[in-house]
């Protein structure tokens, strides 16, 4: 997978391609070396953000572990669900990102971005579509 990682302290970017969704030590090296390559930098090298050929996001950590992920943003329909706590609502979003093995983080009181491993996405999104817990997909 095609990934452009990019550093706004320095303005400065790098393309690799991440066989097995994982770079091997060199890989982060020369990420490392071009984003910023100034061994007395105290710049904020860690955590790298990039962006895949399909438009996901990766996230490389200092100790070399690749995360890429779809954000996915729901909200519940408050027209058709006008008693729905704020609580439920995690409760449901919580089960969603669970079951694909993600993460999520609230955005207001019945919006969120479910956090998605890119082999789960259509999986998430084909399933909160045929799903009665009246979650929509945003973006």
């Amino acid at each position: 997978m095609e990934i452009n990682f990019s550093h706004g302290f320095h303005n400065t970017n790098i393309t690799v391609y991440a066989k097995g969704g994982e770079l091997t030590p060199r890989q982060i090296k020369k990420v490392e070396k071009k984003l910023c390559g100034m061994a007395d930098c105290s710049c904020p090298m860690y955590p790298i953000y990039g962006i895949t050929a399909n438009e996901a996001t990766a996230v490389l950590k200092k100790d070399g572990e690749l995360s890429v992920y779809y954000e996915v943003w729901v909200e519940y329909d408050i027209e058709n669900l006008p008693f729905i706590t704020n609580a439920a609502f995690c409760a449901d979003v919580d089960g969603c990102a669970e079951t694909v093995q993600g993460s999520y983080s609230p955005r207001g009181d019945y919006l969120a971005v479910i956090k998605c491993p890119v082999g789960n996405y259509e999986w998430l999104v084909n399933a909160l579509q045929d799903s009665e817990l009246g979650l929509t997909v945003v973006k």
